[in-house]
C-alpha cells in the first residue's frame, strides 16, 4: 500500500526494468502473474507481433487475472497473452499451494510447498490445495526464444529455473528478473551463474533503477522487494538501463 501511495504502482524498479529490456515482437514469460500488472507491461512492450505467457496457479487470483486481461483494450496493440492456470516448477504433475491466515490482506503470498509437507508444518491457519504444475521447457519447447522471463513465486524461483534447464543451457532465455529474499549468493543465483548468466541487483534510485553488484547490500527502501536481473547479454542490459527517468510511467 505504501508503494502504491508513493509511486502510483507497485514495484516501480521491476516495472521499469521489464519495460526497458523487453522488445517488440519478442516472447516474454510472467511466472507468478497474480492480477496481471507485470503481464500488462510485457504485453504492451512486445506489441501485437509478440507473445506473453502468463502463469498463475491460484484459482481465485487467476479468475481475476483473466477478467483483467479480457478488459484491456485491443486497440492498444497488446501482445498475444496466453493465460495458464498453473504453476511453473522443476517437474510437471500436481503440486500443493498454500495460503496463510493473512492472505486476505496480501493476496500475493500463495506459495508452493513440498508434497510431503504436513498440515502442522505449514501452520494451523494455513490452507493447502492442489494445483497443476508444468515446466517451462515442456510448455514452450526447446526451440522457443524468450526475451524476458519474470519470476515472482514466493520462494520457488529455483524450481522454475530448473524446469527451464534446457532453454537456459541453450541460451534461449536472454533476461531473467526475479525476487530472492535470501542473502547473496543463493542457490538460485549460483544456478544461474553456473550457466554463464551475469547477475545484478536492481536498485531503486530517485531518477531511475540502476544495476548494482549483487554482492552489495541493498539500499533501496524497505518496501521495495529484493530483485535481481540475470542476463546473457550484460552489455545490452547496462545500455538499456543507463538513461534517467521512469519510462513505464508514460
Amino acid at each position: 500500500g505504501r508503494a502504491i501511495a508513493t509511486t502510483g504502482l507497485y514495484d516501480l524498479p521491476v516495472s521499469e526494468t521489464l519495460w526497458r529490456l523487453t522488445d517488440p515482437g519478442e516472447t516474454a514469460v510472467d511466472a507468478g502473474a497474480n492480477l496481471g500488472h507485470m503481464t500488462s507491461i510485457l504485453a504492451l512492450r512486445v506489441g501485437s507481433n509478440g507473445n506473453v505467457w502468463s502463469f498463475e496457479p491460484h484459482p481465485e487470483i487467476f479468475a481475476e487475472l483473466r477478467a483483467n486481461v479480457e478488459s484491456w483494450p485491443i486497440a492498444r496493440c497488446l501482445g498475444n497473452i496466453h493465460l495458464q492456470p498453473m504453476a511453473l516448477s522443476d517437474h510437471s504433475g500436481t503440486g500443493w499451494l498454500t495460503t496463510e491466515a493473512h492472505f486476505a490482506q496480501n493476496r500475493g503470498t500463495a506459495a508452493l510447498v513440498p508434497s510431503t509437507a504436513t498440515d502442522s508444518a505449514i501452520g494451523e491457519n494455513s490452507h493447502k490445495f492442489s494445483v497443476p504444475l508444468a515446466t517451462l521447457d515442456e510448455v514452450l519447447g526447446e526451440k522457443q526464444i524468450v526475451g524476458m522471463l519474470k519470476i515472482d513465486v514466493e520462494g520457488h524461483e529455483l524450481g522454475v529455473l530448473q524446469g527451464a534447464r534446457r532453454l537456459l543451457e541453450a541460451g534461449k532465455i536472454r533476461d531473467i528478473v526475479f525476487e530472492d529474499h535470501a542473502a547473496f549468493p543463493t542457490p538460485t543465483t549460483e544456478f544461474l551463474s553456473a550457466r554463464k548468466y551475469a547477475l545484478f541487483r536492481i536498485e531503486k534510485k530517485f531518477s531511475s533503477p540502476v544495476l548494482a553488484s549483487p554482492e552489495h547490500a541493498s539500499d533501496s527502501p524497505a518496501w521495495v522487494p529484493p530483485s535481481y536481473l540475470a542476463t546473457n547479454n550484460p552489455t545490452r542490459a547496462r545500455e538499456r538501463m543507463r538513461p534517467h527517468g521512469w519510462q513505464c510511467l508514460a
